[in-house]
């Protein structure tokens, strides 16, 4: 019998544990009479990106990312269009990608579910043509991200205090948007393109959007006032944001974008992107693993 290749790619820098544990776990919790692992731990910014293509080149048919939606980044960028398989244990602060997707969140269950997977072709996008899988943004989202690289802590609290201390600051700005034949310009706080449903960690920015529809789901939110602002974050923790009176939603498969901002993210990590981001989707373009 043949077994299936499997590359595990670690992350020892995301999120709040260590993950000097999750090798064990792998040795421990994985059929050997279905898999063949390999277990390789990243050393430095991009270096999923290099393994996840070599792992390509020899054939390997899973390449499992072992951290959160920036190194899940990392590596199903290089995926996407693929015959290789994208597995993932999360293990980040937000973990947006597999939540949507609901893979545990334990790294426990989520190595014992890839011994009885599902596979599923999934939408990806592109901001710039760079690729994203949870989400992309220019507004206070993004200005969020930037801030965040430079944290020297990381997890769900650190976001937290960086949303409470810029929040009064930062303010609202303009976008023009050319979609569908139309050409609209919008005074928003927050602008979101959203391939999946969640930032991460349950906060759901676009609670209609399907990684599975072949549509970007658009999101921009005034900025609340301070009474507004604990009925904004129940909305989001809820699912229900896209019913507030600060939100426009909508749906498109193509998306160009003109701002006075120089800073952008995709899938939580800043970019720049000097005024201008185009946004395209492309349906069905990689495969993943689900439990």
């Amino acid at each position: 019998m043949n077994l299936k290749k499997i590359r595990f790619i670690i992350n020892p820098a995301s999120g709040t544990k260590s993950k000097h544990s999750i090798p064990e776990l792998i040795r421990s919790l994985l059929d050997k009479k279905i898999f063949e692992p390999e277990i390789i731990f990243t050393g430095y910014k991009n270096h999923g990106t290099a393994l996840a293509r070599e792992a390509i080149e020899k054939g390997i048919e899973i390449v499992c990312a072992c951290g959160g939606d920036g190194t899940v980044n990392e590596i199903a960028g290089v995926l996407r269009f693929s015959e290789t398989t994208l597995a993932i244990v999360p293990t980040g602060s937000g973990n947006g990608l597999a939540r949507d997707l609901k893979i545990s969140t334990h790294p426990e269950k989520a190595i014992s579910n890839l011994n009885n997977p599902k596979v599923i072709k999934i939408d990806t996008c592109t901001m710039n043509e760079i690729p994203f899988f949870v989400g992309a943004g220019i507004g206070f989202d993004a200005h969020i991200s930037e801030k965040f690289s430079h944290s020297k802590t990381r997890g769900f609290k650190t976001y937290i205090f960086l949303v409470l201390r810029e929040w009064f600051n930062y303010h609202e700005k303009e976008f023009s948007l050319q979609y569908d034949d139309k050409k609209e310009t919008f005074k928003s706080f927050i602008f979101t393109v959203a391939n999946t449903s969640q930032y991460g960690n349950n906060v759901k920015i676009a609670p209609q959007a399907s990684v599975m529809d072949g549509m970007m789901d658009v999101c921009l939110i005034k900025k609340p006032s301070l009474i507004q602002c604990f009925q904004t974050a129940y909305l989001l923790f809820t699912g229900s944001i896209d019913k507030s009176k600060l939100t426009t939603s909508f749906q498109t498969n193509s998306l160009s974008v003109h701002t006075n901002e120089k800073c952008g993210h995709v899938d939580g990590e800043p970019v720049l992107i000097d005024g201008k981001a185009e946004f395209k989707i492309f349906p069905q373009s990689l495969k993943v693993m689900v439990g």
